[in-house]
Order: structure tokens, then sequence, then C-alpha cells
């Protein structure tokens, strides 16, 4: 997400064009632009960005406009802590480990389905208590 170019270069590529689109339907009037066939594609079938984000509105570009700026400011700060991320110095030096084991089964690039059957060993639940699966 901080190799994207940003809200600045998204906003240039896309967005402005779909609020020129939508300029003359009042369809700007509460925020959303919904009203268009890109936006209805993007509901319909989500990829890349509008997956995680309603870049369709005024509320979804700005959250995407803060989590880009703050994991650009982690990546920023990554090389000046050696390359361990921030709350990794944050947990040894407070001595809160809890939880810990995460870090290993998400962040660390095992390969060759290793952080799987780490996360079925280590019964750790995934998104939703669910538990890890091979598929």
């Amino acid at each position: 997400m901080s190799l994207s170019g940003g809200p600045v270069a998204y906003f240039l590529m896309y967005t402005i064009w779909e609020l020129l689109n939508c300029l003359g339907t009042g369809d700007l009037i509460d925020g959303h632009w919904y009203n268009n066939s890109t936006a209805i594609g993007h509901q319909i079938y989500p990829k890349g960005i509008h997956k995680y984000f309603d870049m369709h509105s005024w509320h979804g570009f700005m959250i995407f406009s803060i989590e880009w700026l703050i994991i650009w400011t982690w990546d920023f700060l990554l090389s000046y802590t050696g390359l361990i991320p921030l709350d990794l110095w944050w947990y040894m030096f407070t001595l809160k480990w809890d939880g810990m084991e995460r870090f290993f089964l998400y962040y660390v690039p095992w390969g060759l389905g290793l952080n799987t059957a780490f996360g079925i060993l280590a019964e750790q639940p995934s998104e939703g208590q669910w538990g890890i699966l091979w598929n």
C-alpha cells in the first residue's frame, strides 16, 4: 500500500474523473458517488483497493488516506529501528509478549506452508476466530 503512490496519486488518477462525471447529477451532495457504472462494478465484483476501502465516498477515501499515512510512517521509521518493527521494540521494553506468537505466524516469510503448519500446531485462530485451514 505504501508503494501505491498514495492518496494524491489515486485522487488524480481516478477520483477526480469520477467526481467530474457525477458533477451535474447531484450525486456528490451526500459525499458518496455510487450512481455510476464503475462504482456498481466495484461493489458487485470488488478487486484491488476496492476490496478493503470504499473509494466511492469521501469517508472511505479519508480512511484510505489515514491508513496509507500510518503505514508510510511505519515504513519510514523501519529504516531507523534496525529493520525491526516498532511494535516489537515496544514489546521488548515493556516485557509484554502476549500474542507475540502471531508475529512469527503472520510476518515471518517461512514459505513452503510452514506458516500454516505453525498456526495449526499452535492452534492460532485466524480472522473471525476460525481455525487456520490448509486450503
